[in-house]
């Protein structure tokens, strides 16, 4: 509980540390307090020593990871079961094509609206009894979940209309496609830049079928784990997907109006006059030479 037995709860974030430490940062829980010896005795004087222990406890909540400053397209995390007979690591890799072999780039301003992005979850070092099934994939403006807008791609098995789920639970690997789309909260803005959270399970590869069903799926939340053959929820994160926002032209074009100037009309009056008068002097030469020769 927030205060419980007298203990102080304070959240702090500090730069990481080793090789990430000039991109990321840590958010730790601090719980402080005392605990201070009771005194029995009901006399005006004691000869027992007052004890007060204080106590200090951290607990590291979230380690961030700033990718802007990091040229990658996947993300992964190391996980092990309850009683540690496997440790894995998952991985979230974006790709721009349906064979999954050519990693998607993403420049500074963005992929264009309506592009495919290719998702791979997909498991290393895990034993051949667990398969990778995802729970929900969402996406949301900020890397935390919890203060940011949120839009399912998909939750157990309902999808969004343009969600295409390839492969769920067949393998050690779980793979989906989405059109790149903005958020209208970047309406104003040049780009649109969000994340993907998938939810993960691991499951017996005896099992996995029936986890795939809609019914169980919905119930398996308020089940053990260990009881129903299907591990812990993961969240992995995916880079900074940044999208570009749609530059519409106007079809219509401008209405030009060209406006009569009357000092050019005038200017080419005169010279047309000028032109004739000038005409009519040379005829009127030629005829008064030919008179004066009769």
């Amino acid at each position: 509980m927030t205060h419980g037995c007298g203990s102080i709860f304070r959240t702090t974030s500090a730069p990481g540390t080793g090789i990430f430490s000039d991109f990321s940062s840590i958010e730790t829980m601090n719980i402080s307090g005392v605990v201070q010896s009771f005194e029995p005795t009901t006399g005006k004087i004691s000869y027992k020593t007052e004890l007060m222990y204080y106590y200090s406890c951290s607990y590291p909540l979230e380690y961030m990871i700033n990718y802007t400053q990091l040229n990658v397209s996947a993300t992964s995390i190391i996980v092990e079961d309850n009683n540690g007979s496997f440790i894995s690591t998952l991985s979230m890799k974006l790709f721009s094509d349906a064979n999954y072999t050519q990693p998607l780039v993403i420049p500074q301003w963005g992929i264009e609206l309506r592009t495919d992005v290719y998702v791979e979850i997909k498991a290393t070092n895990l034993t051949r009894q667990y398969n990778v099934l995802l729970d929900r994939c969402y996406a949301t403006i900020s890397p935390l979940s919890s203060n940011s807008s949120i839009f399912n791609l998909f939750v157990s098995c309902s999808k969004d209309q343009f969600t295409n789920m390839i492969e769920n639970g067949d393998s050690q690997r779980a793979r989906f496609k989405f059109p790149a789309f903005r958020f209208i909260e970047h309406e104003k803005e040049p780009v649109s830049t969000y994340y993907i959270h998938c939810v993960i399970r691991l499951c017996e590869r005896s099992t996995c079928s029936t986890f795939k069903h809609c019914a169980q799926r919905m119930k398996r939340s308020t089940l053990d784990a260990s009881e129903v053959g299907i591990t812990k929820a993961y969240t992995i994160i995916s880079p900074k997907i940044i999208t570009k926002a749609e530059n519409v032209e106007s079809k219509e074009q401008p209405i030009v109006v060209e406006k009569y100037n009357s000092d050019v009309g005038l200017g080419v009056g005169v010279g047309v006059l000028a032109f004739a008068f000038l005409i009519a002097l040379i005829i009127a030469a030629v005829f008064y030479k030919r008179f004066r020769k009769h």
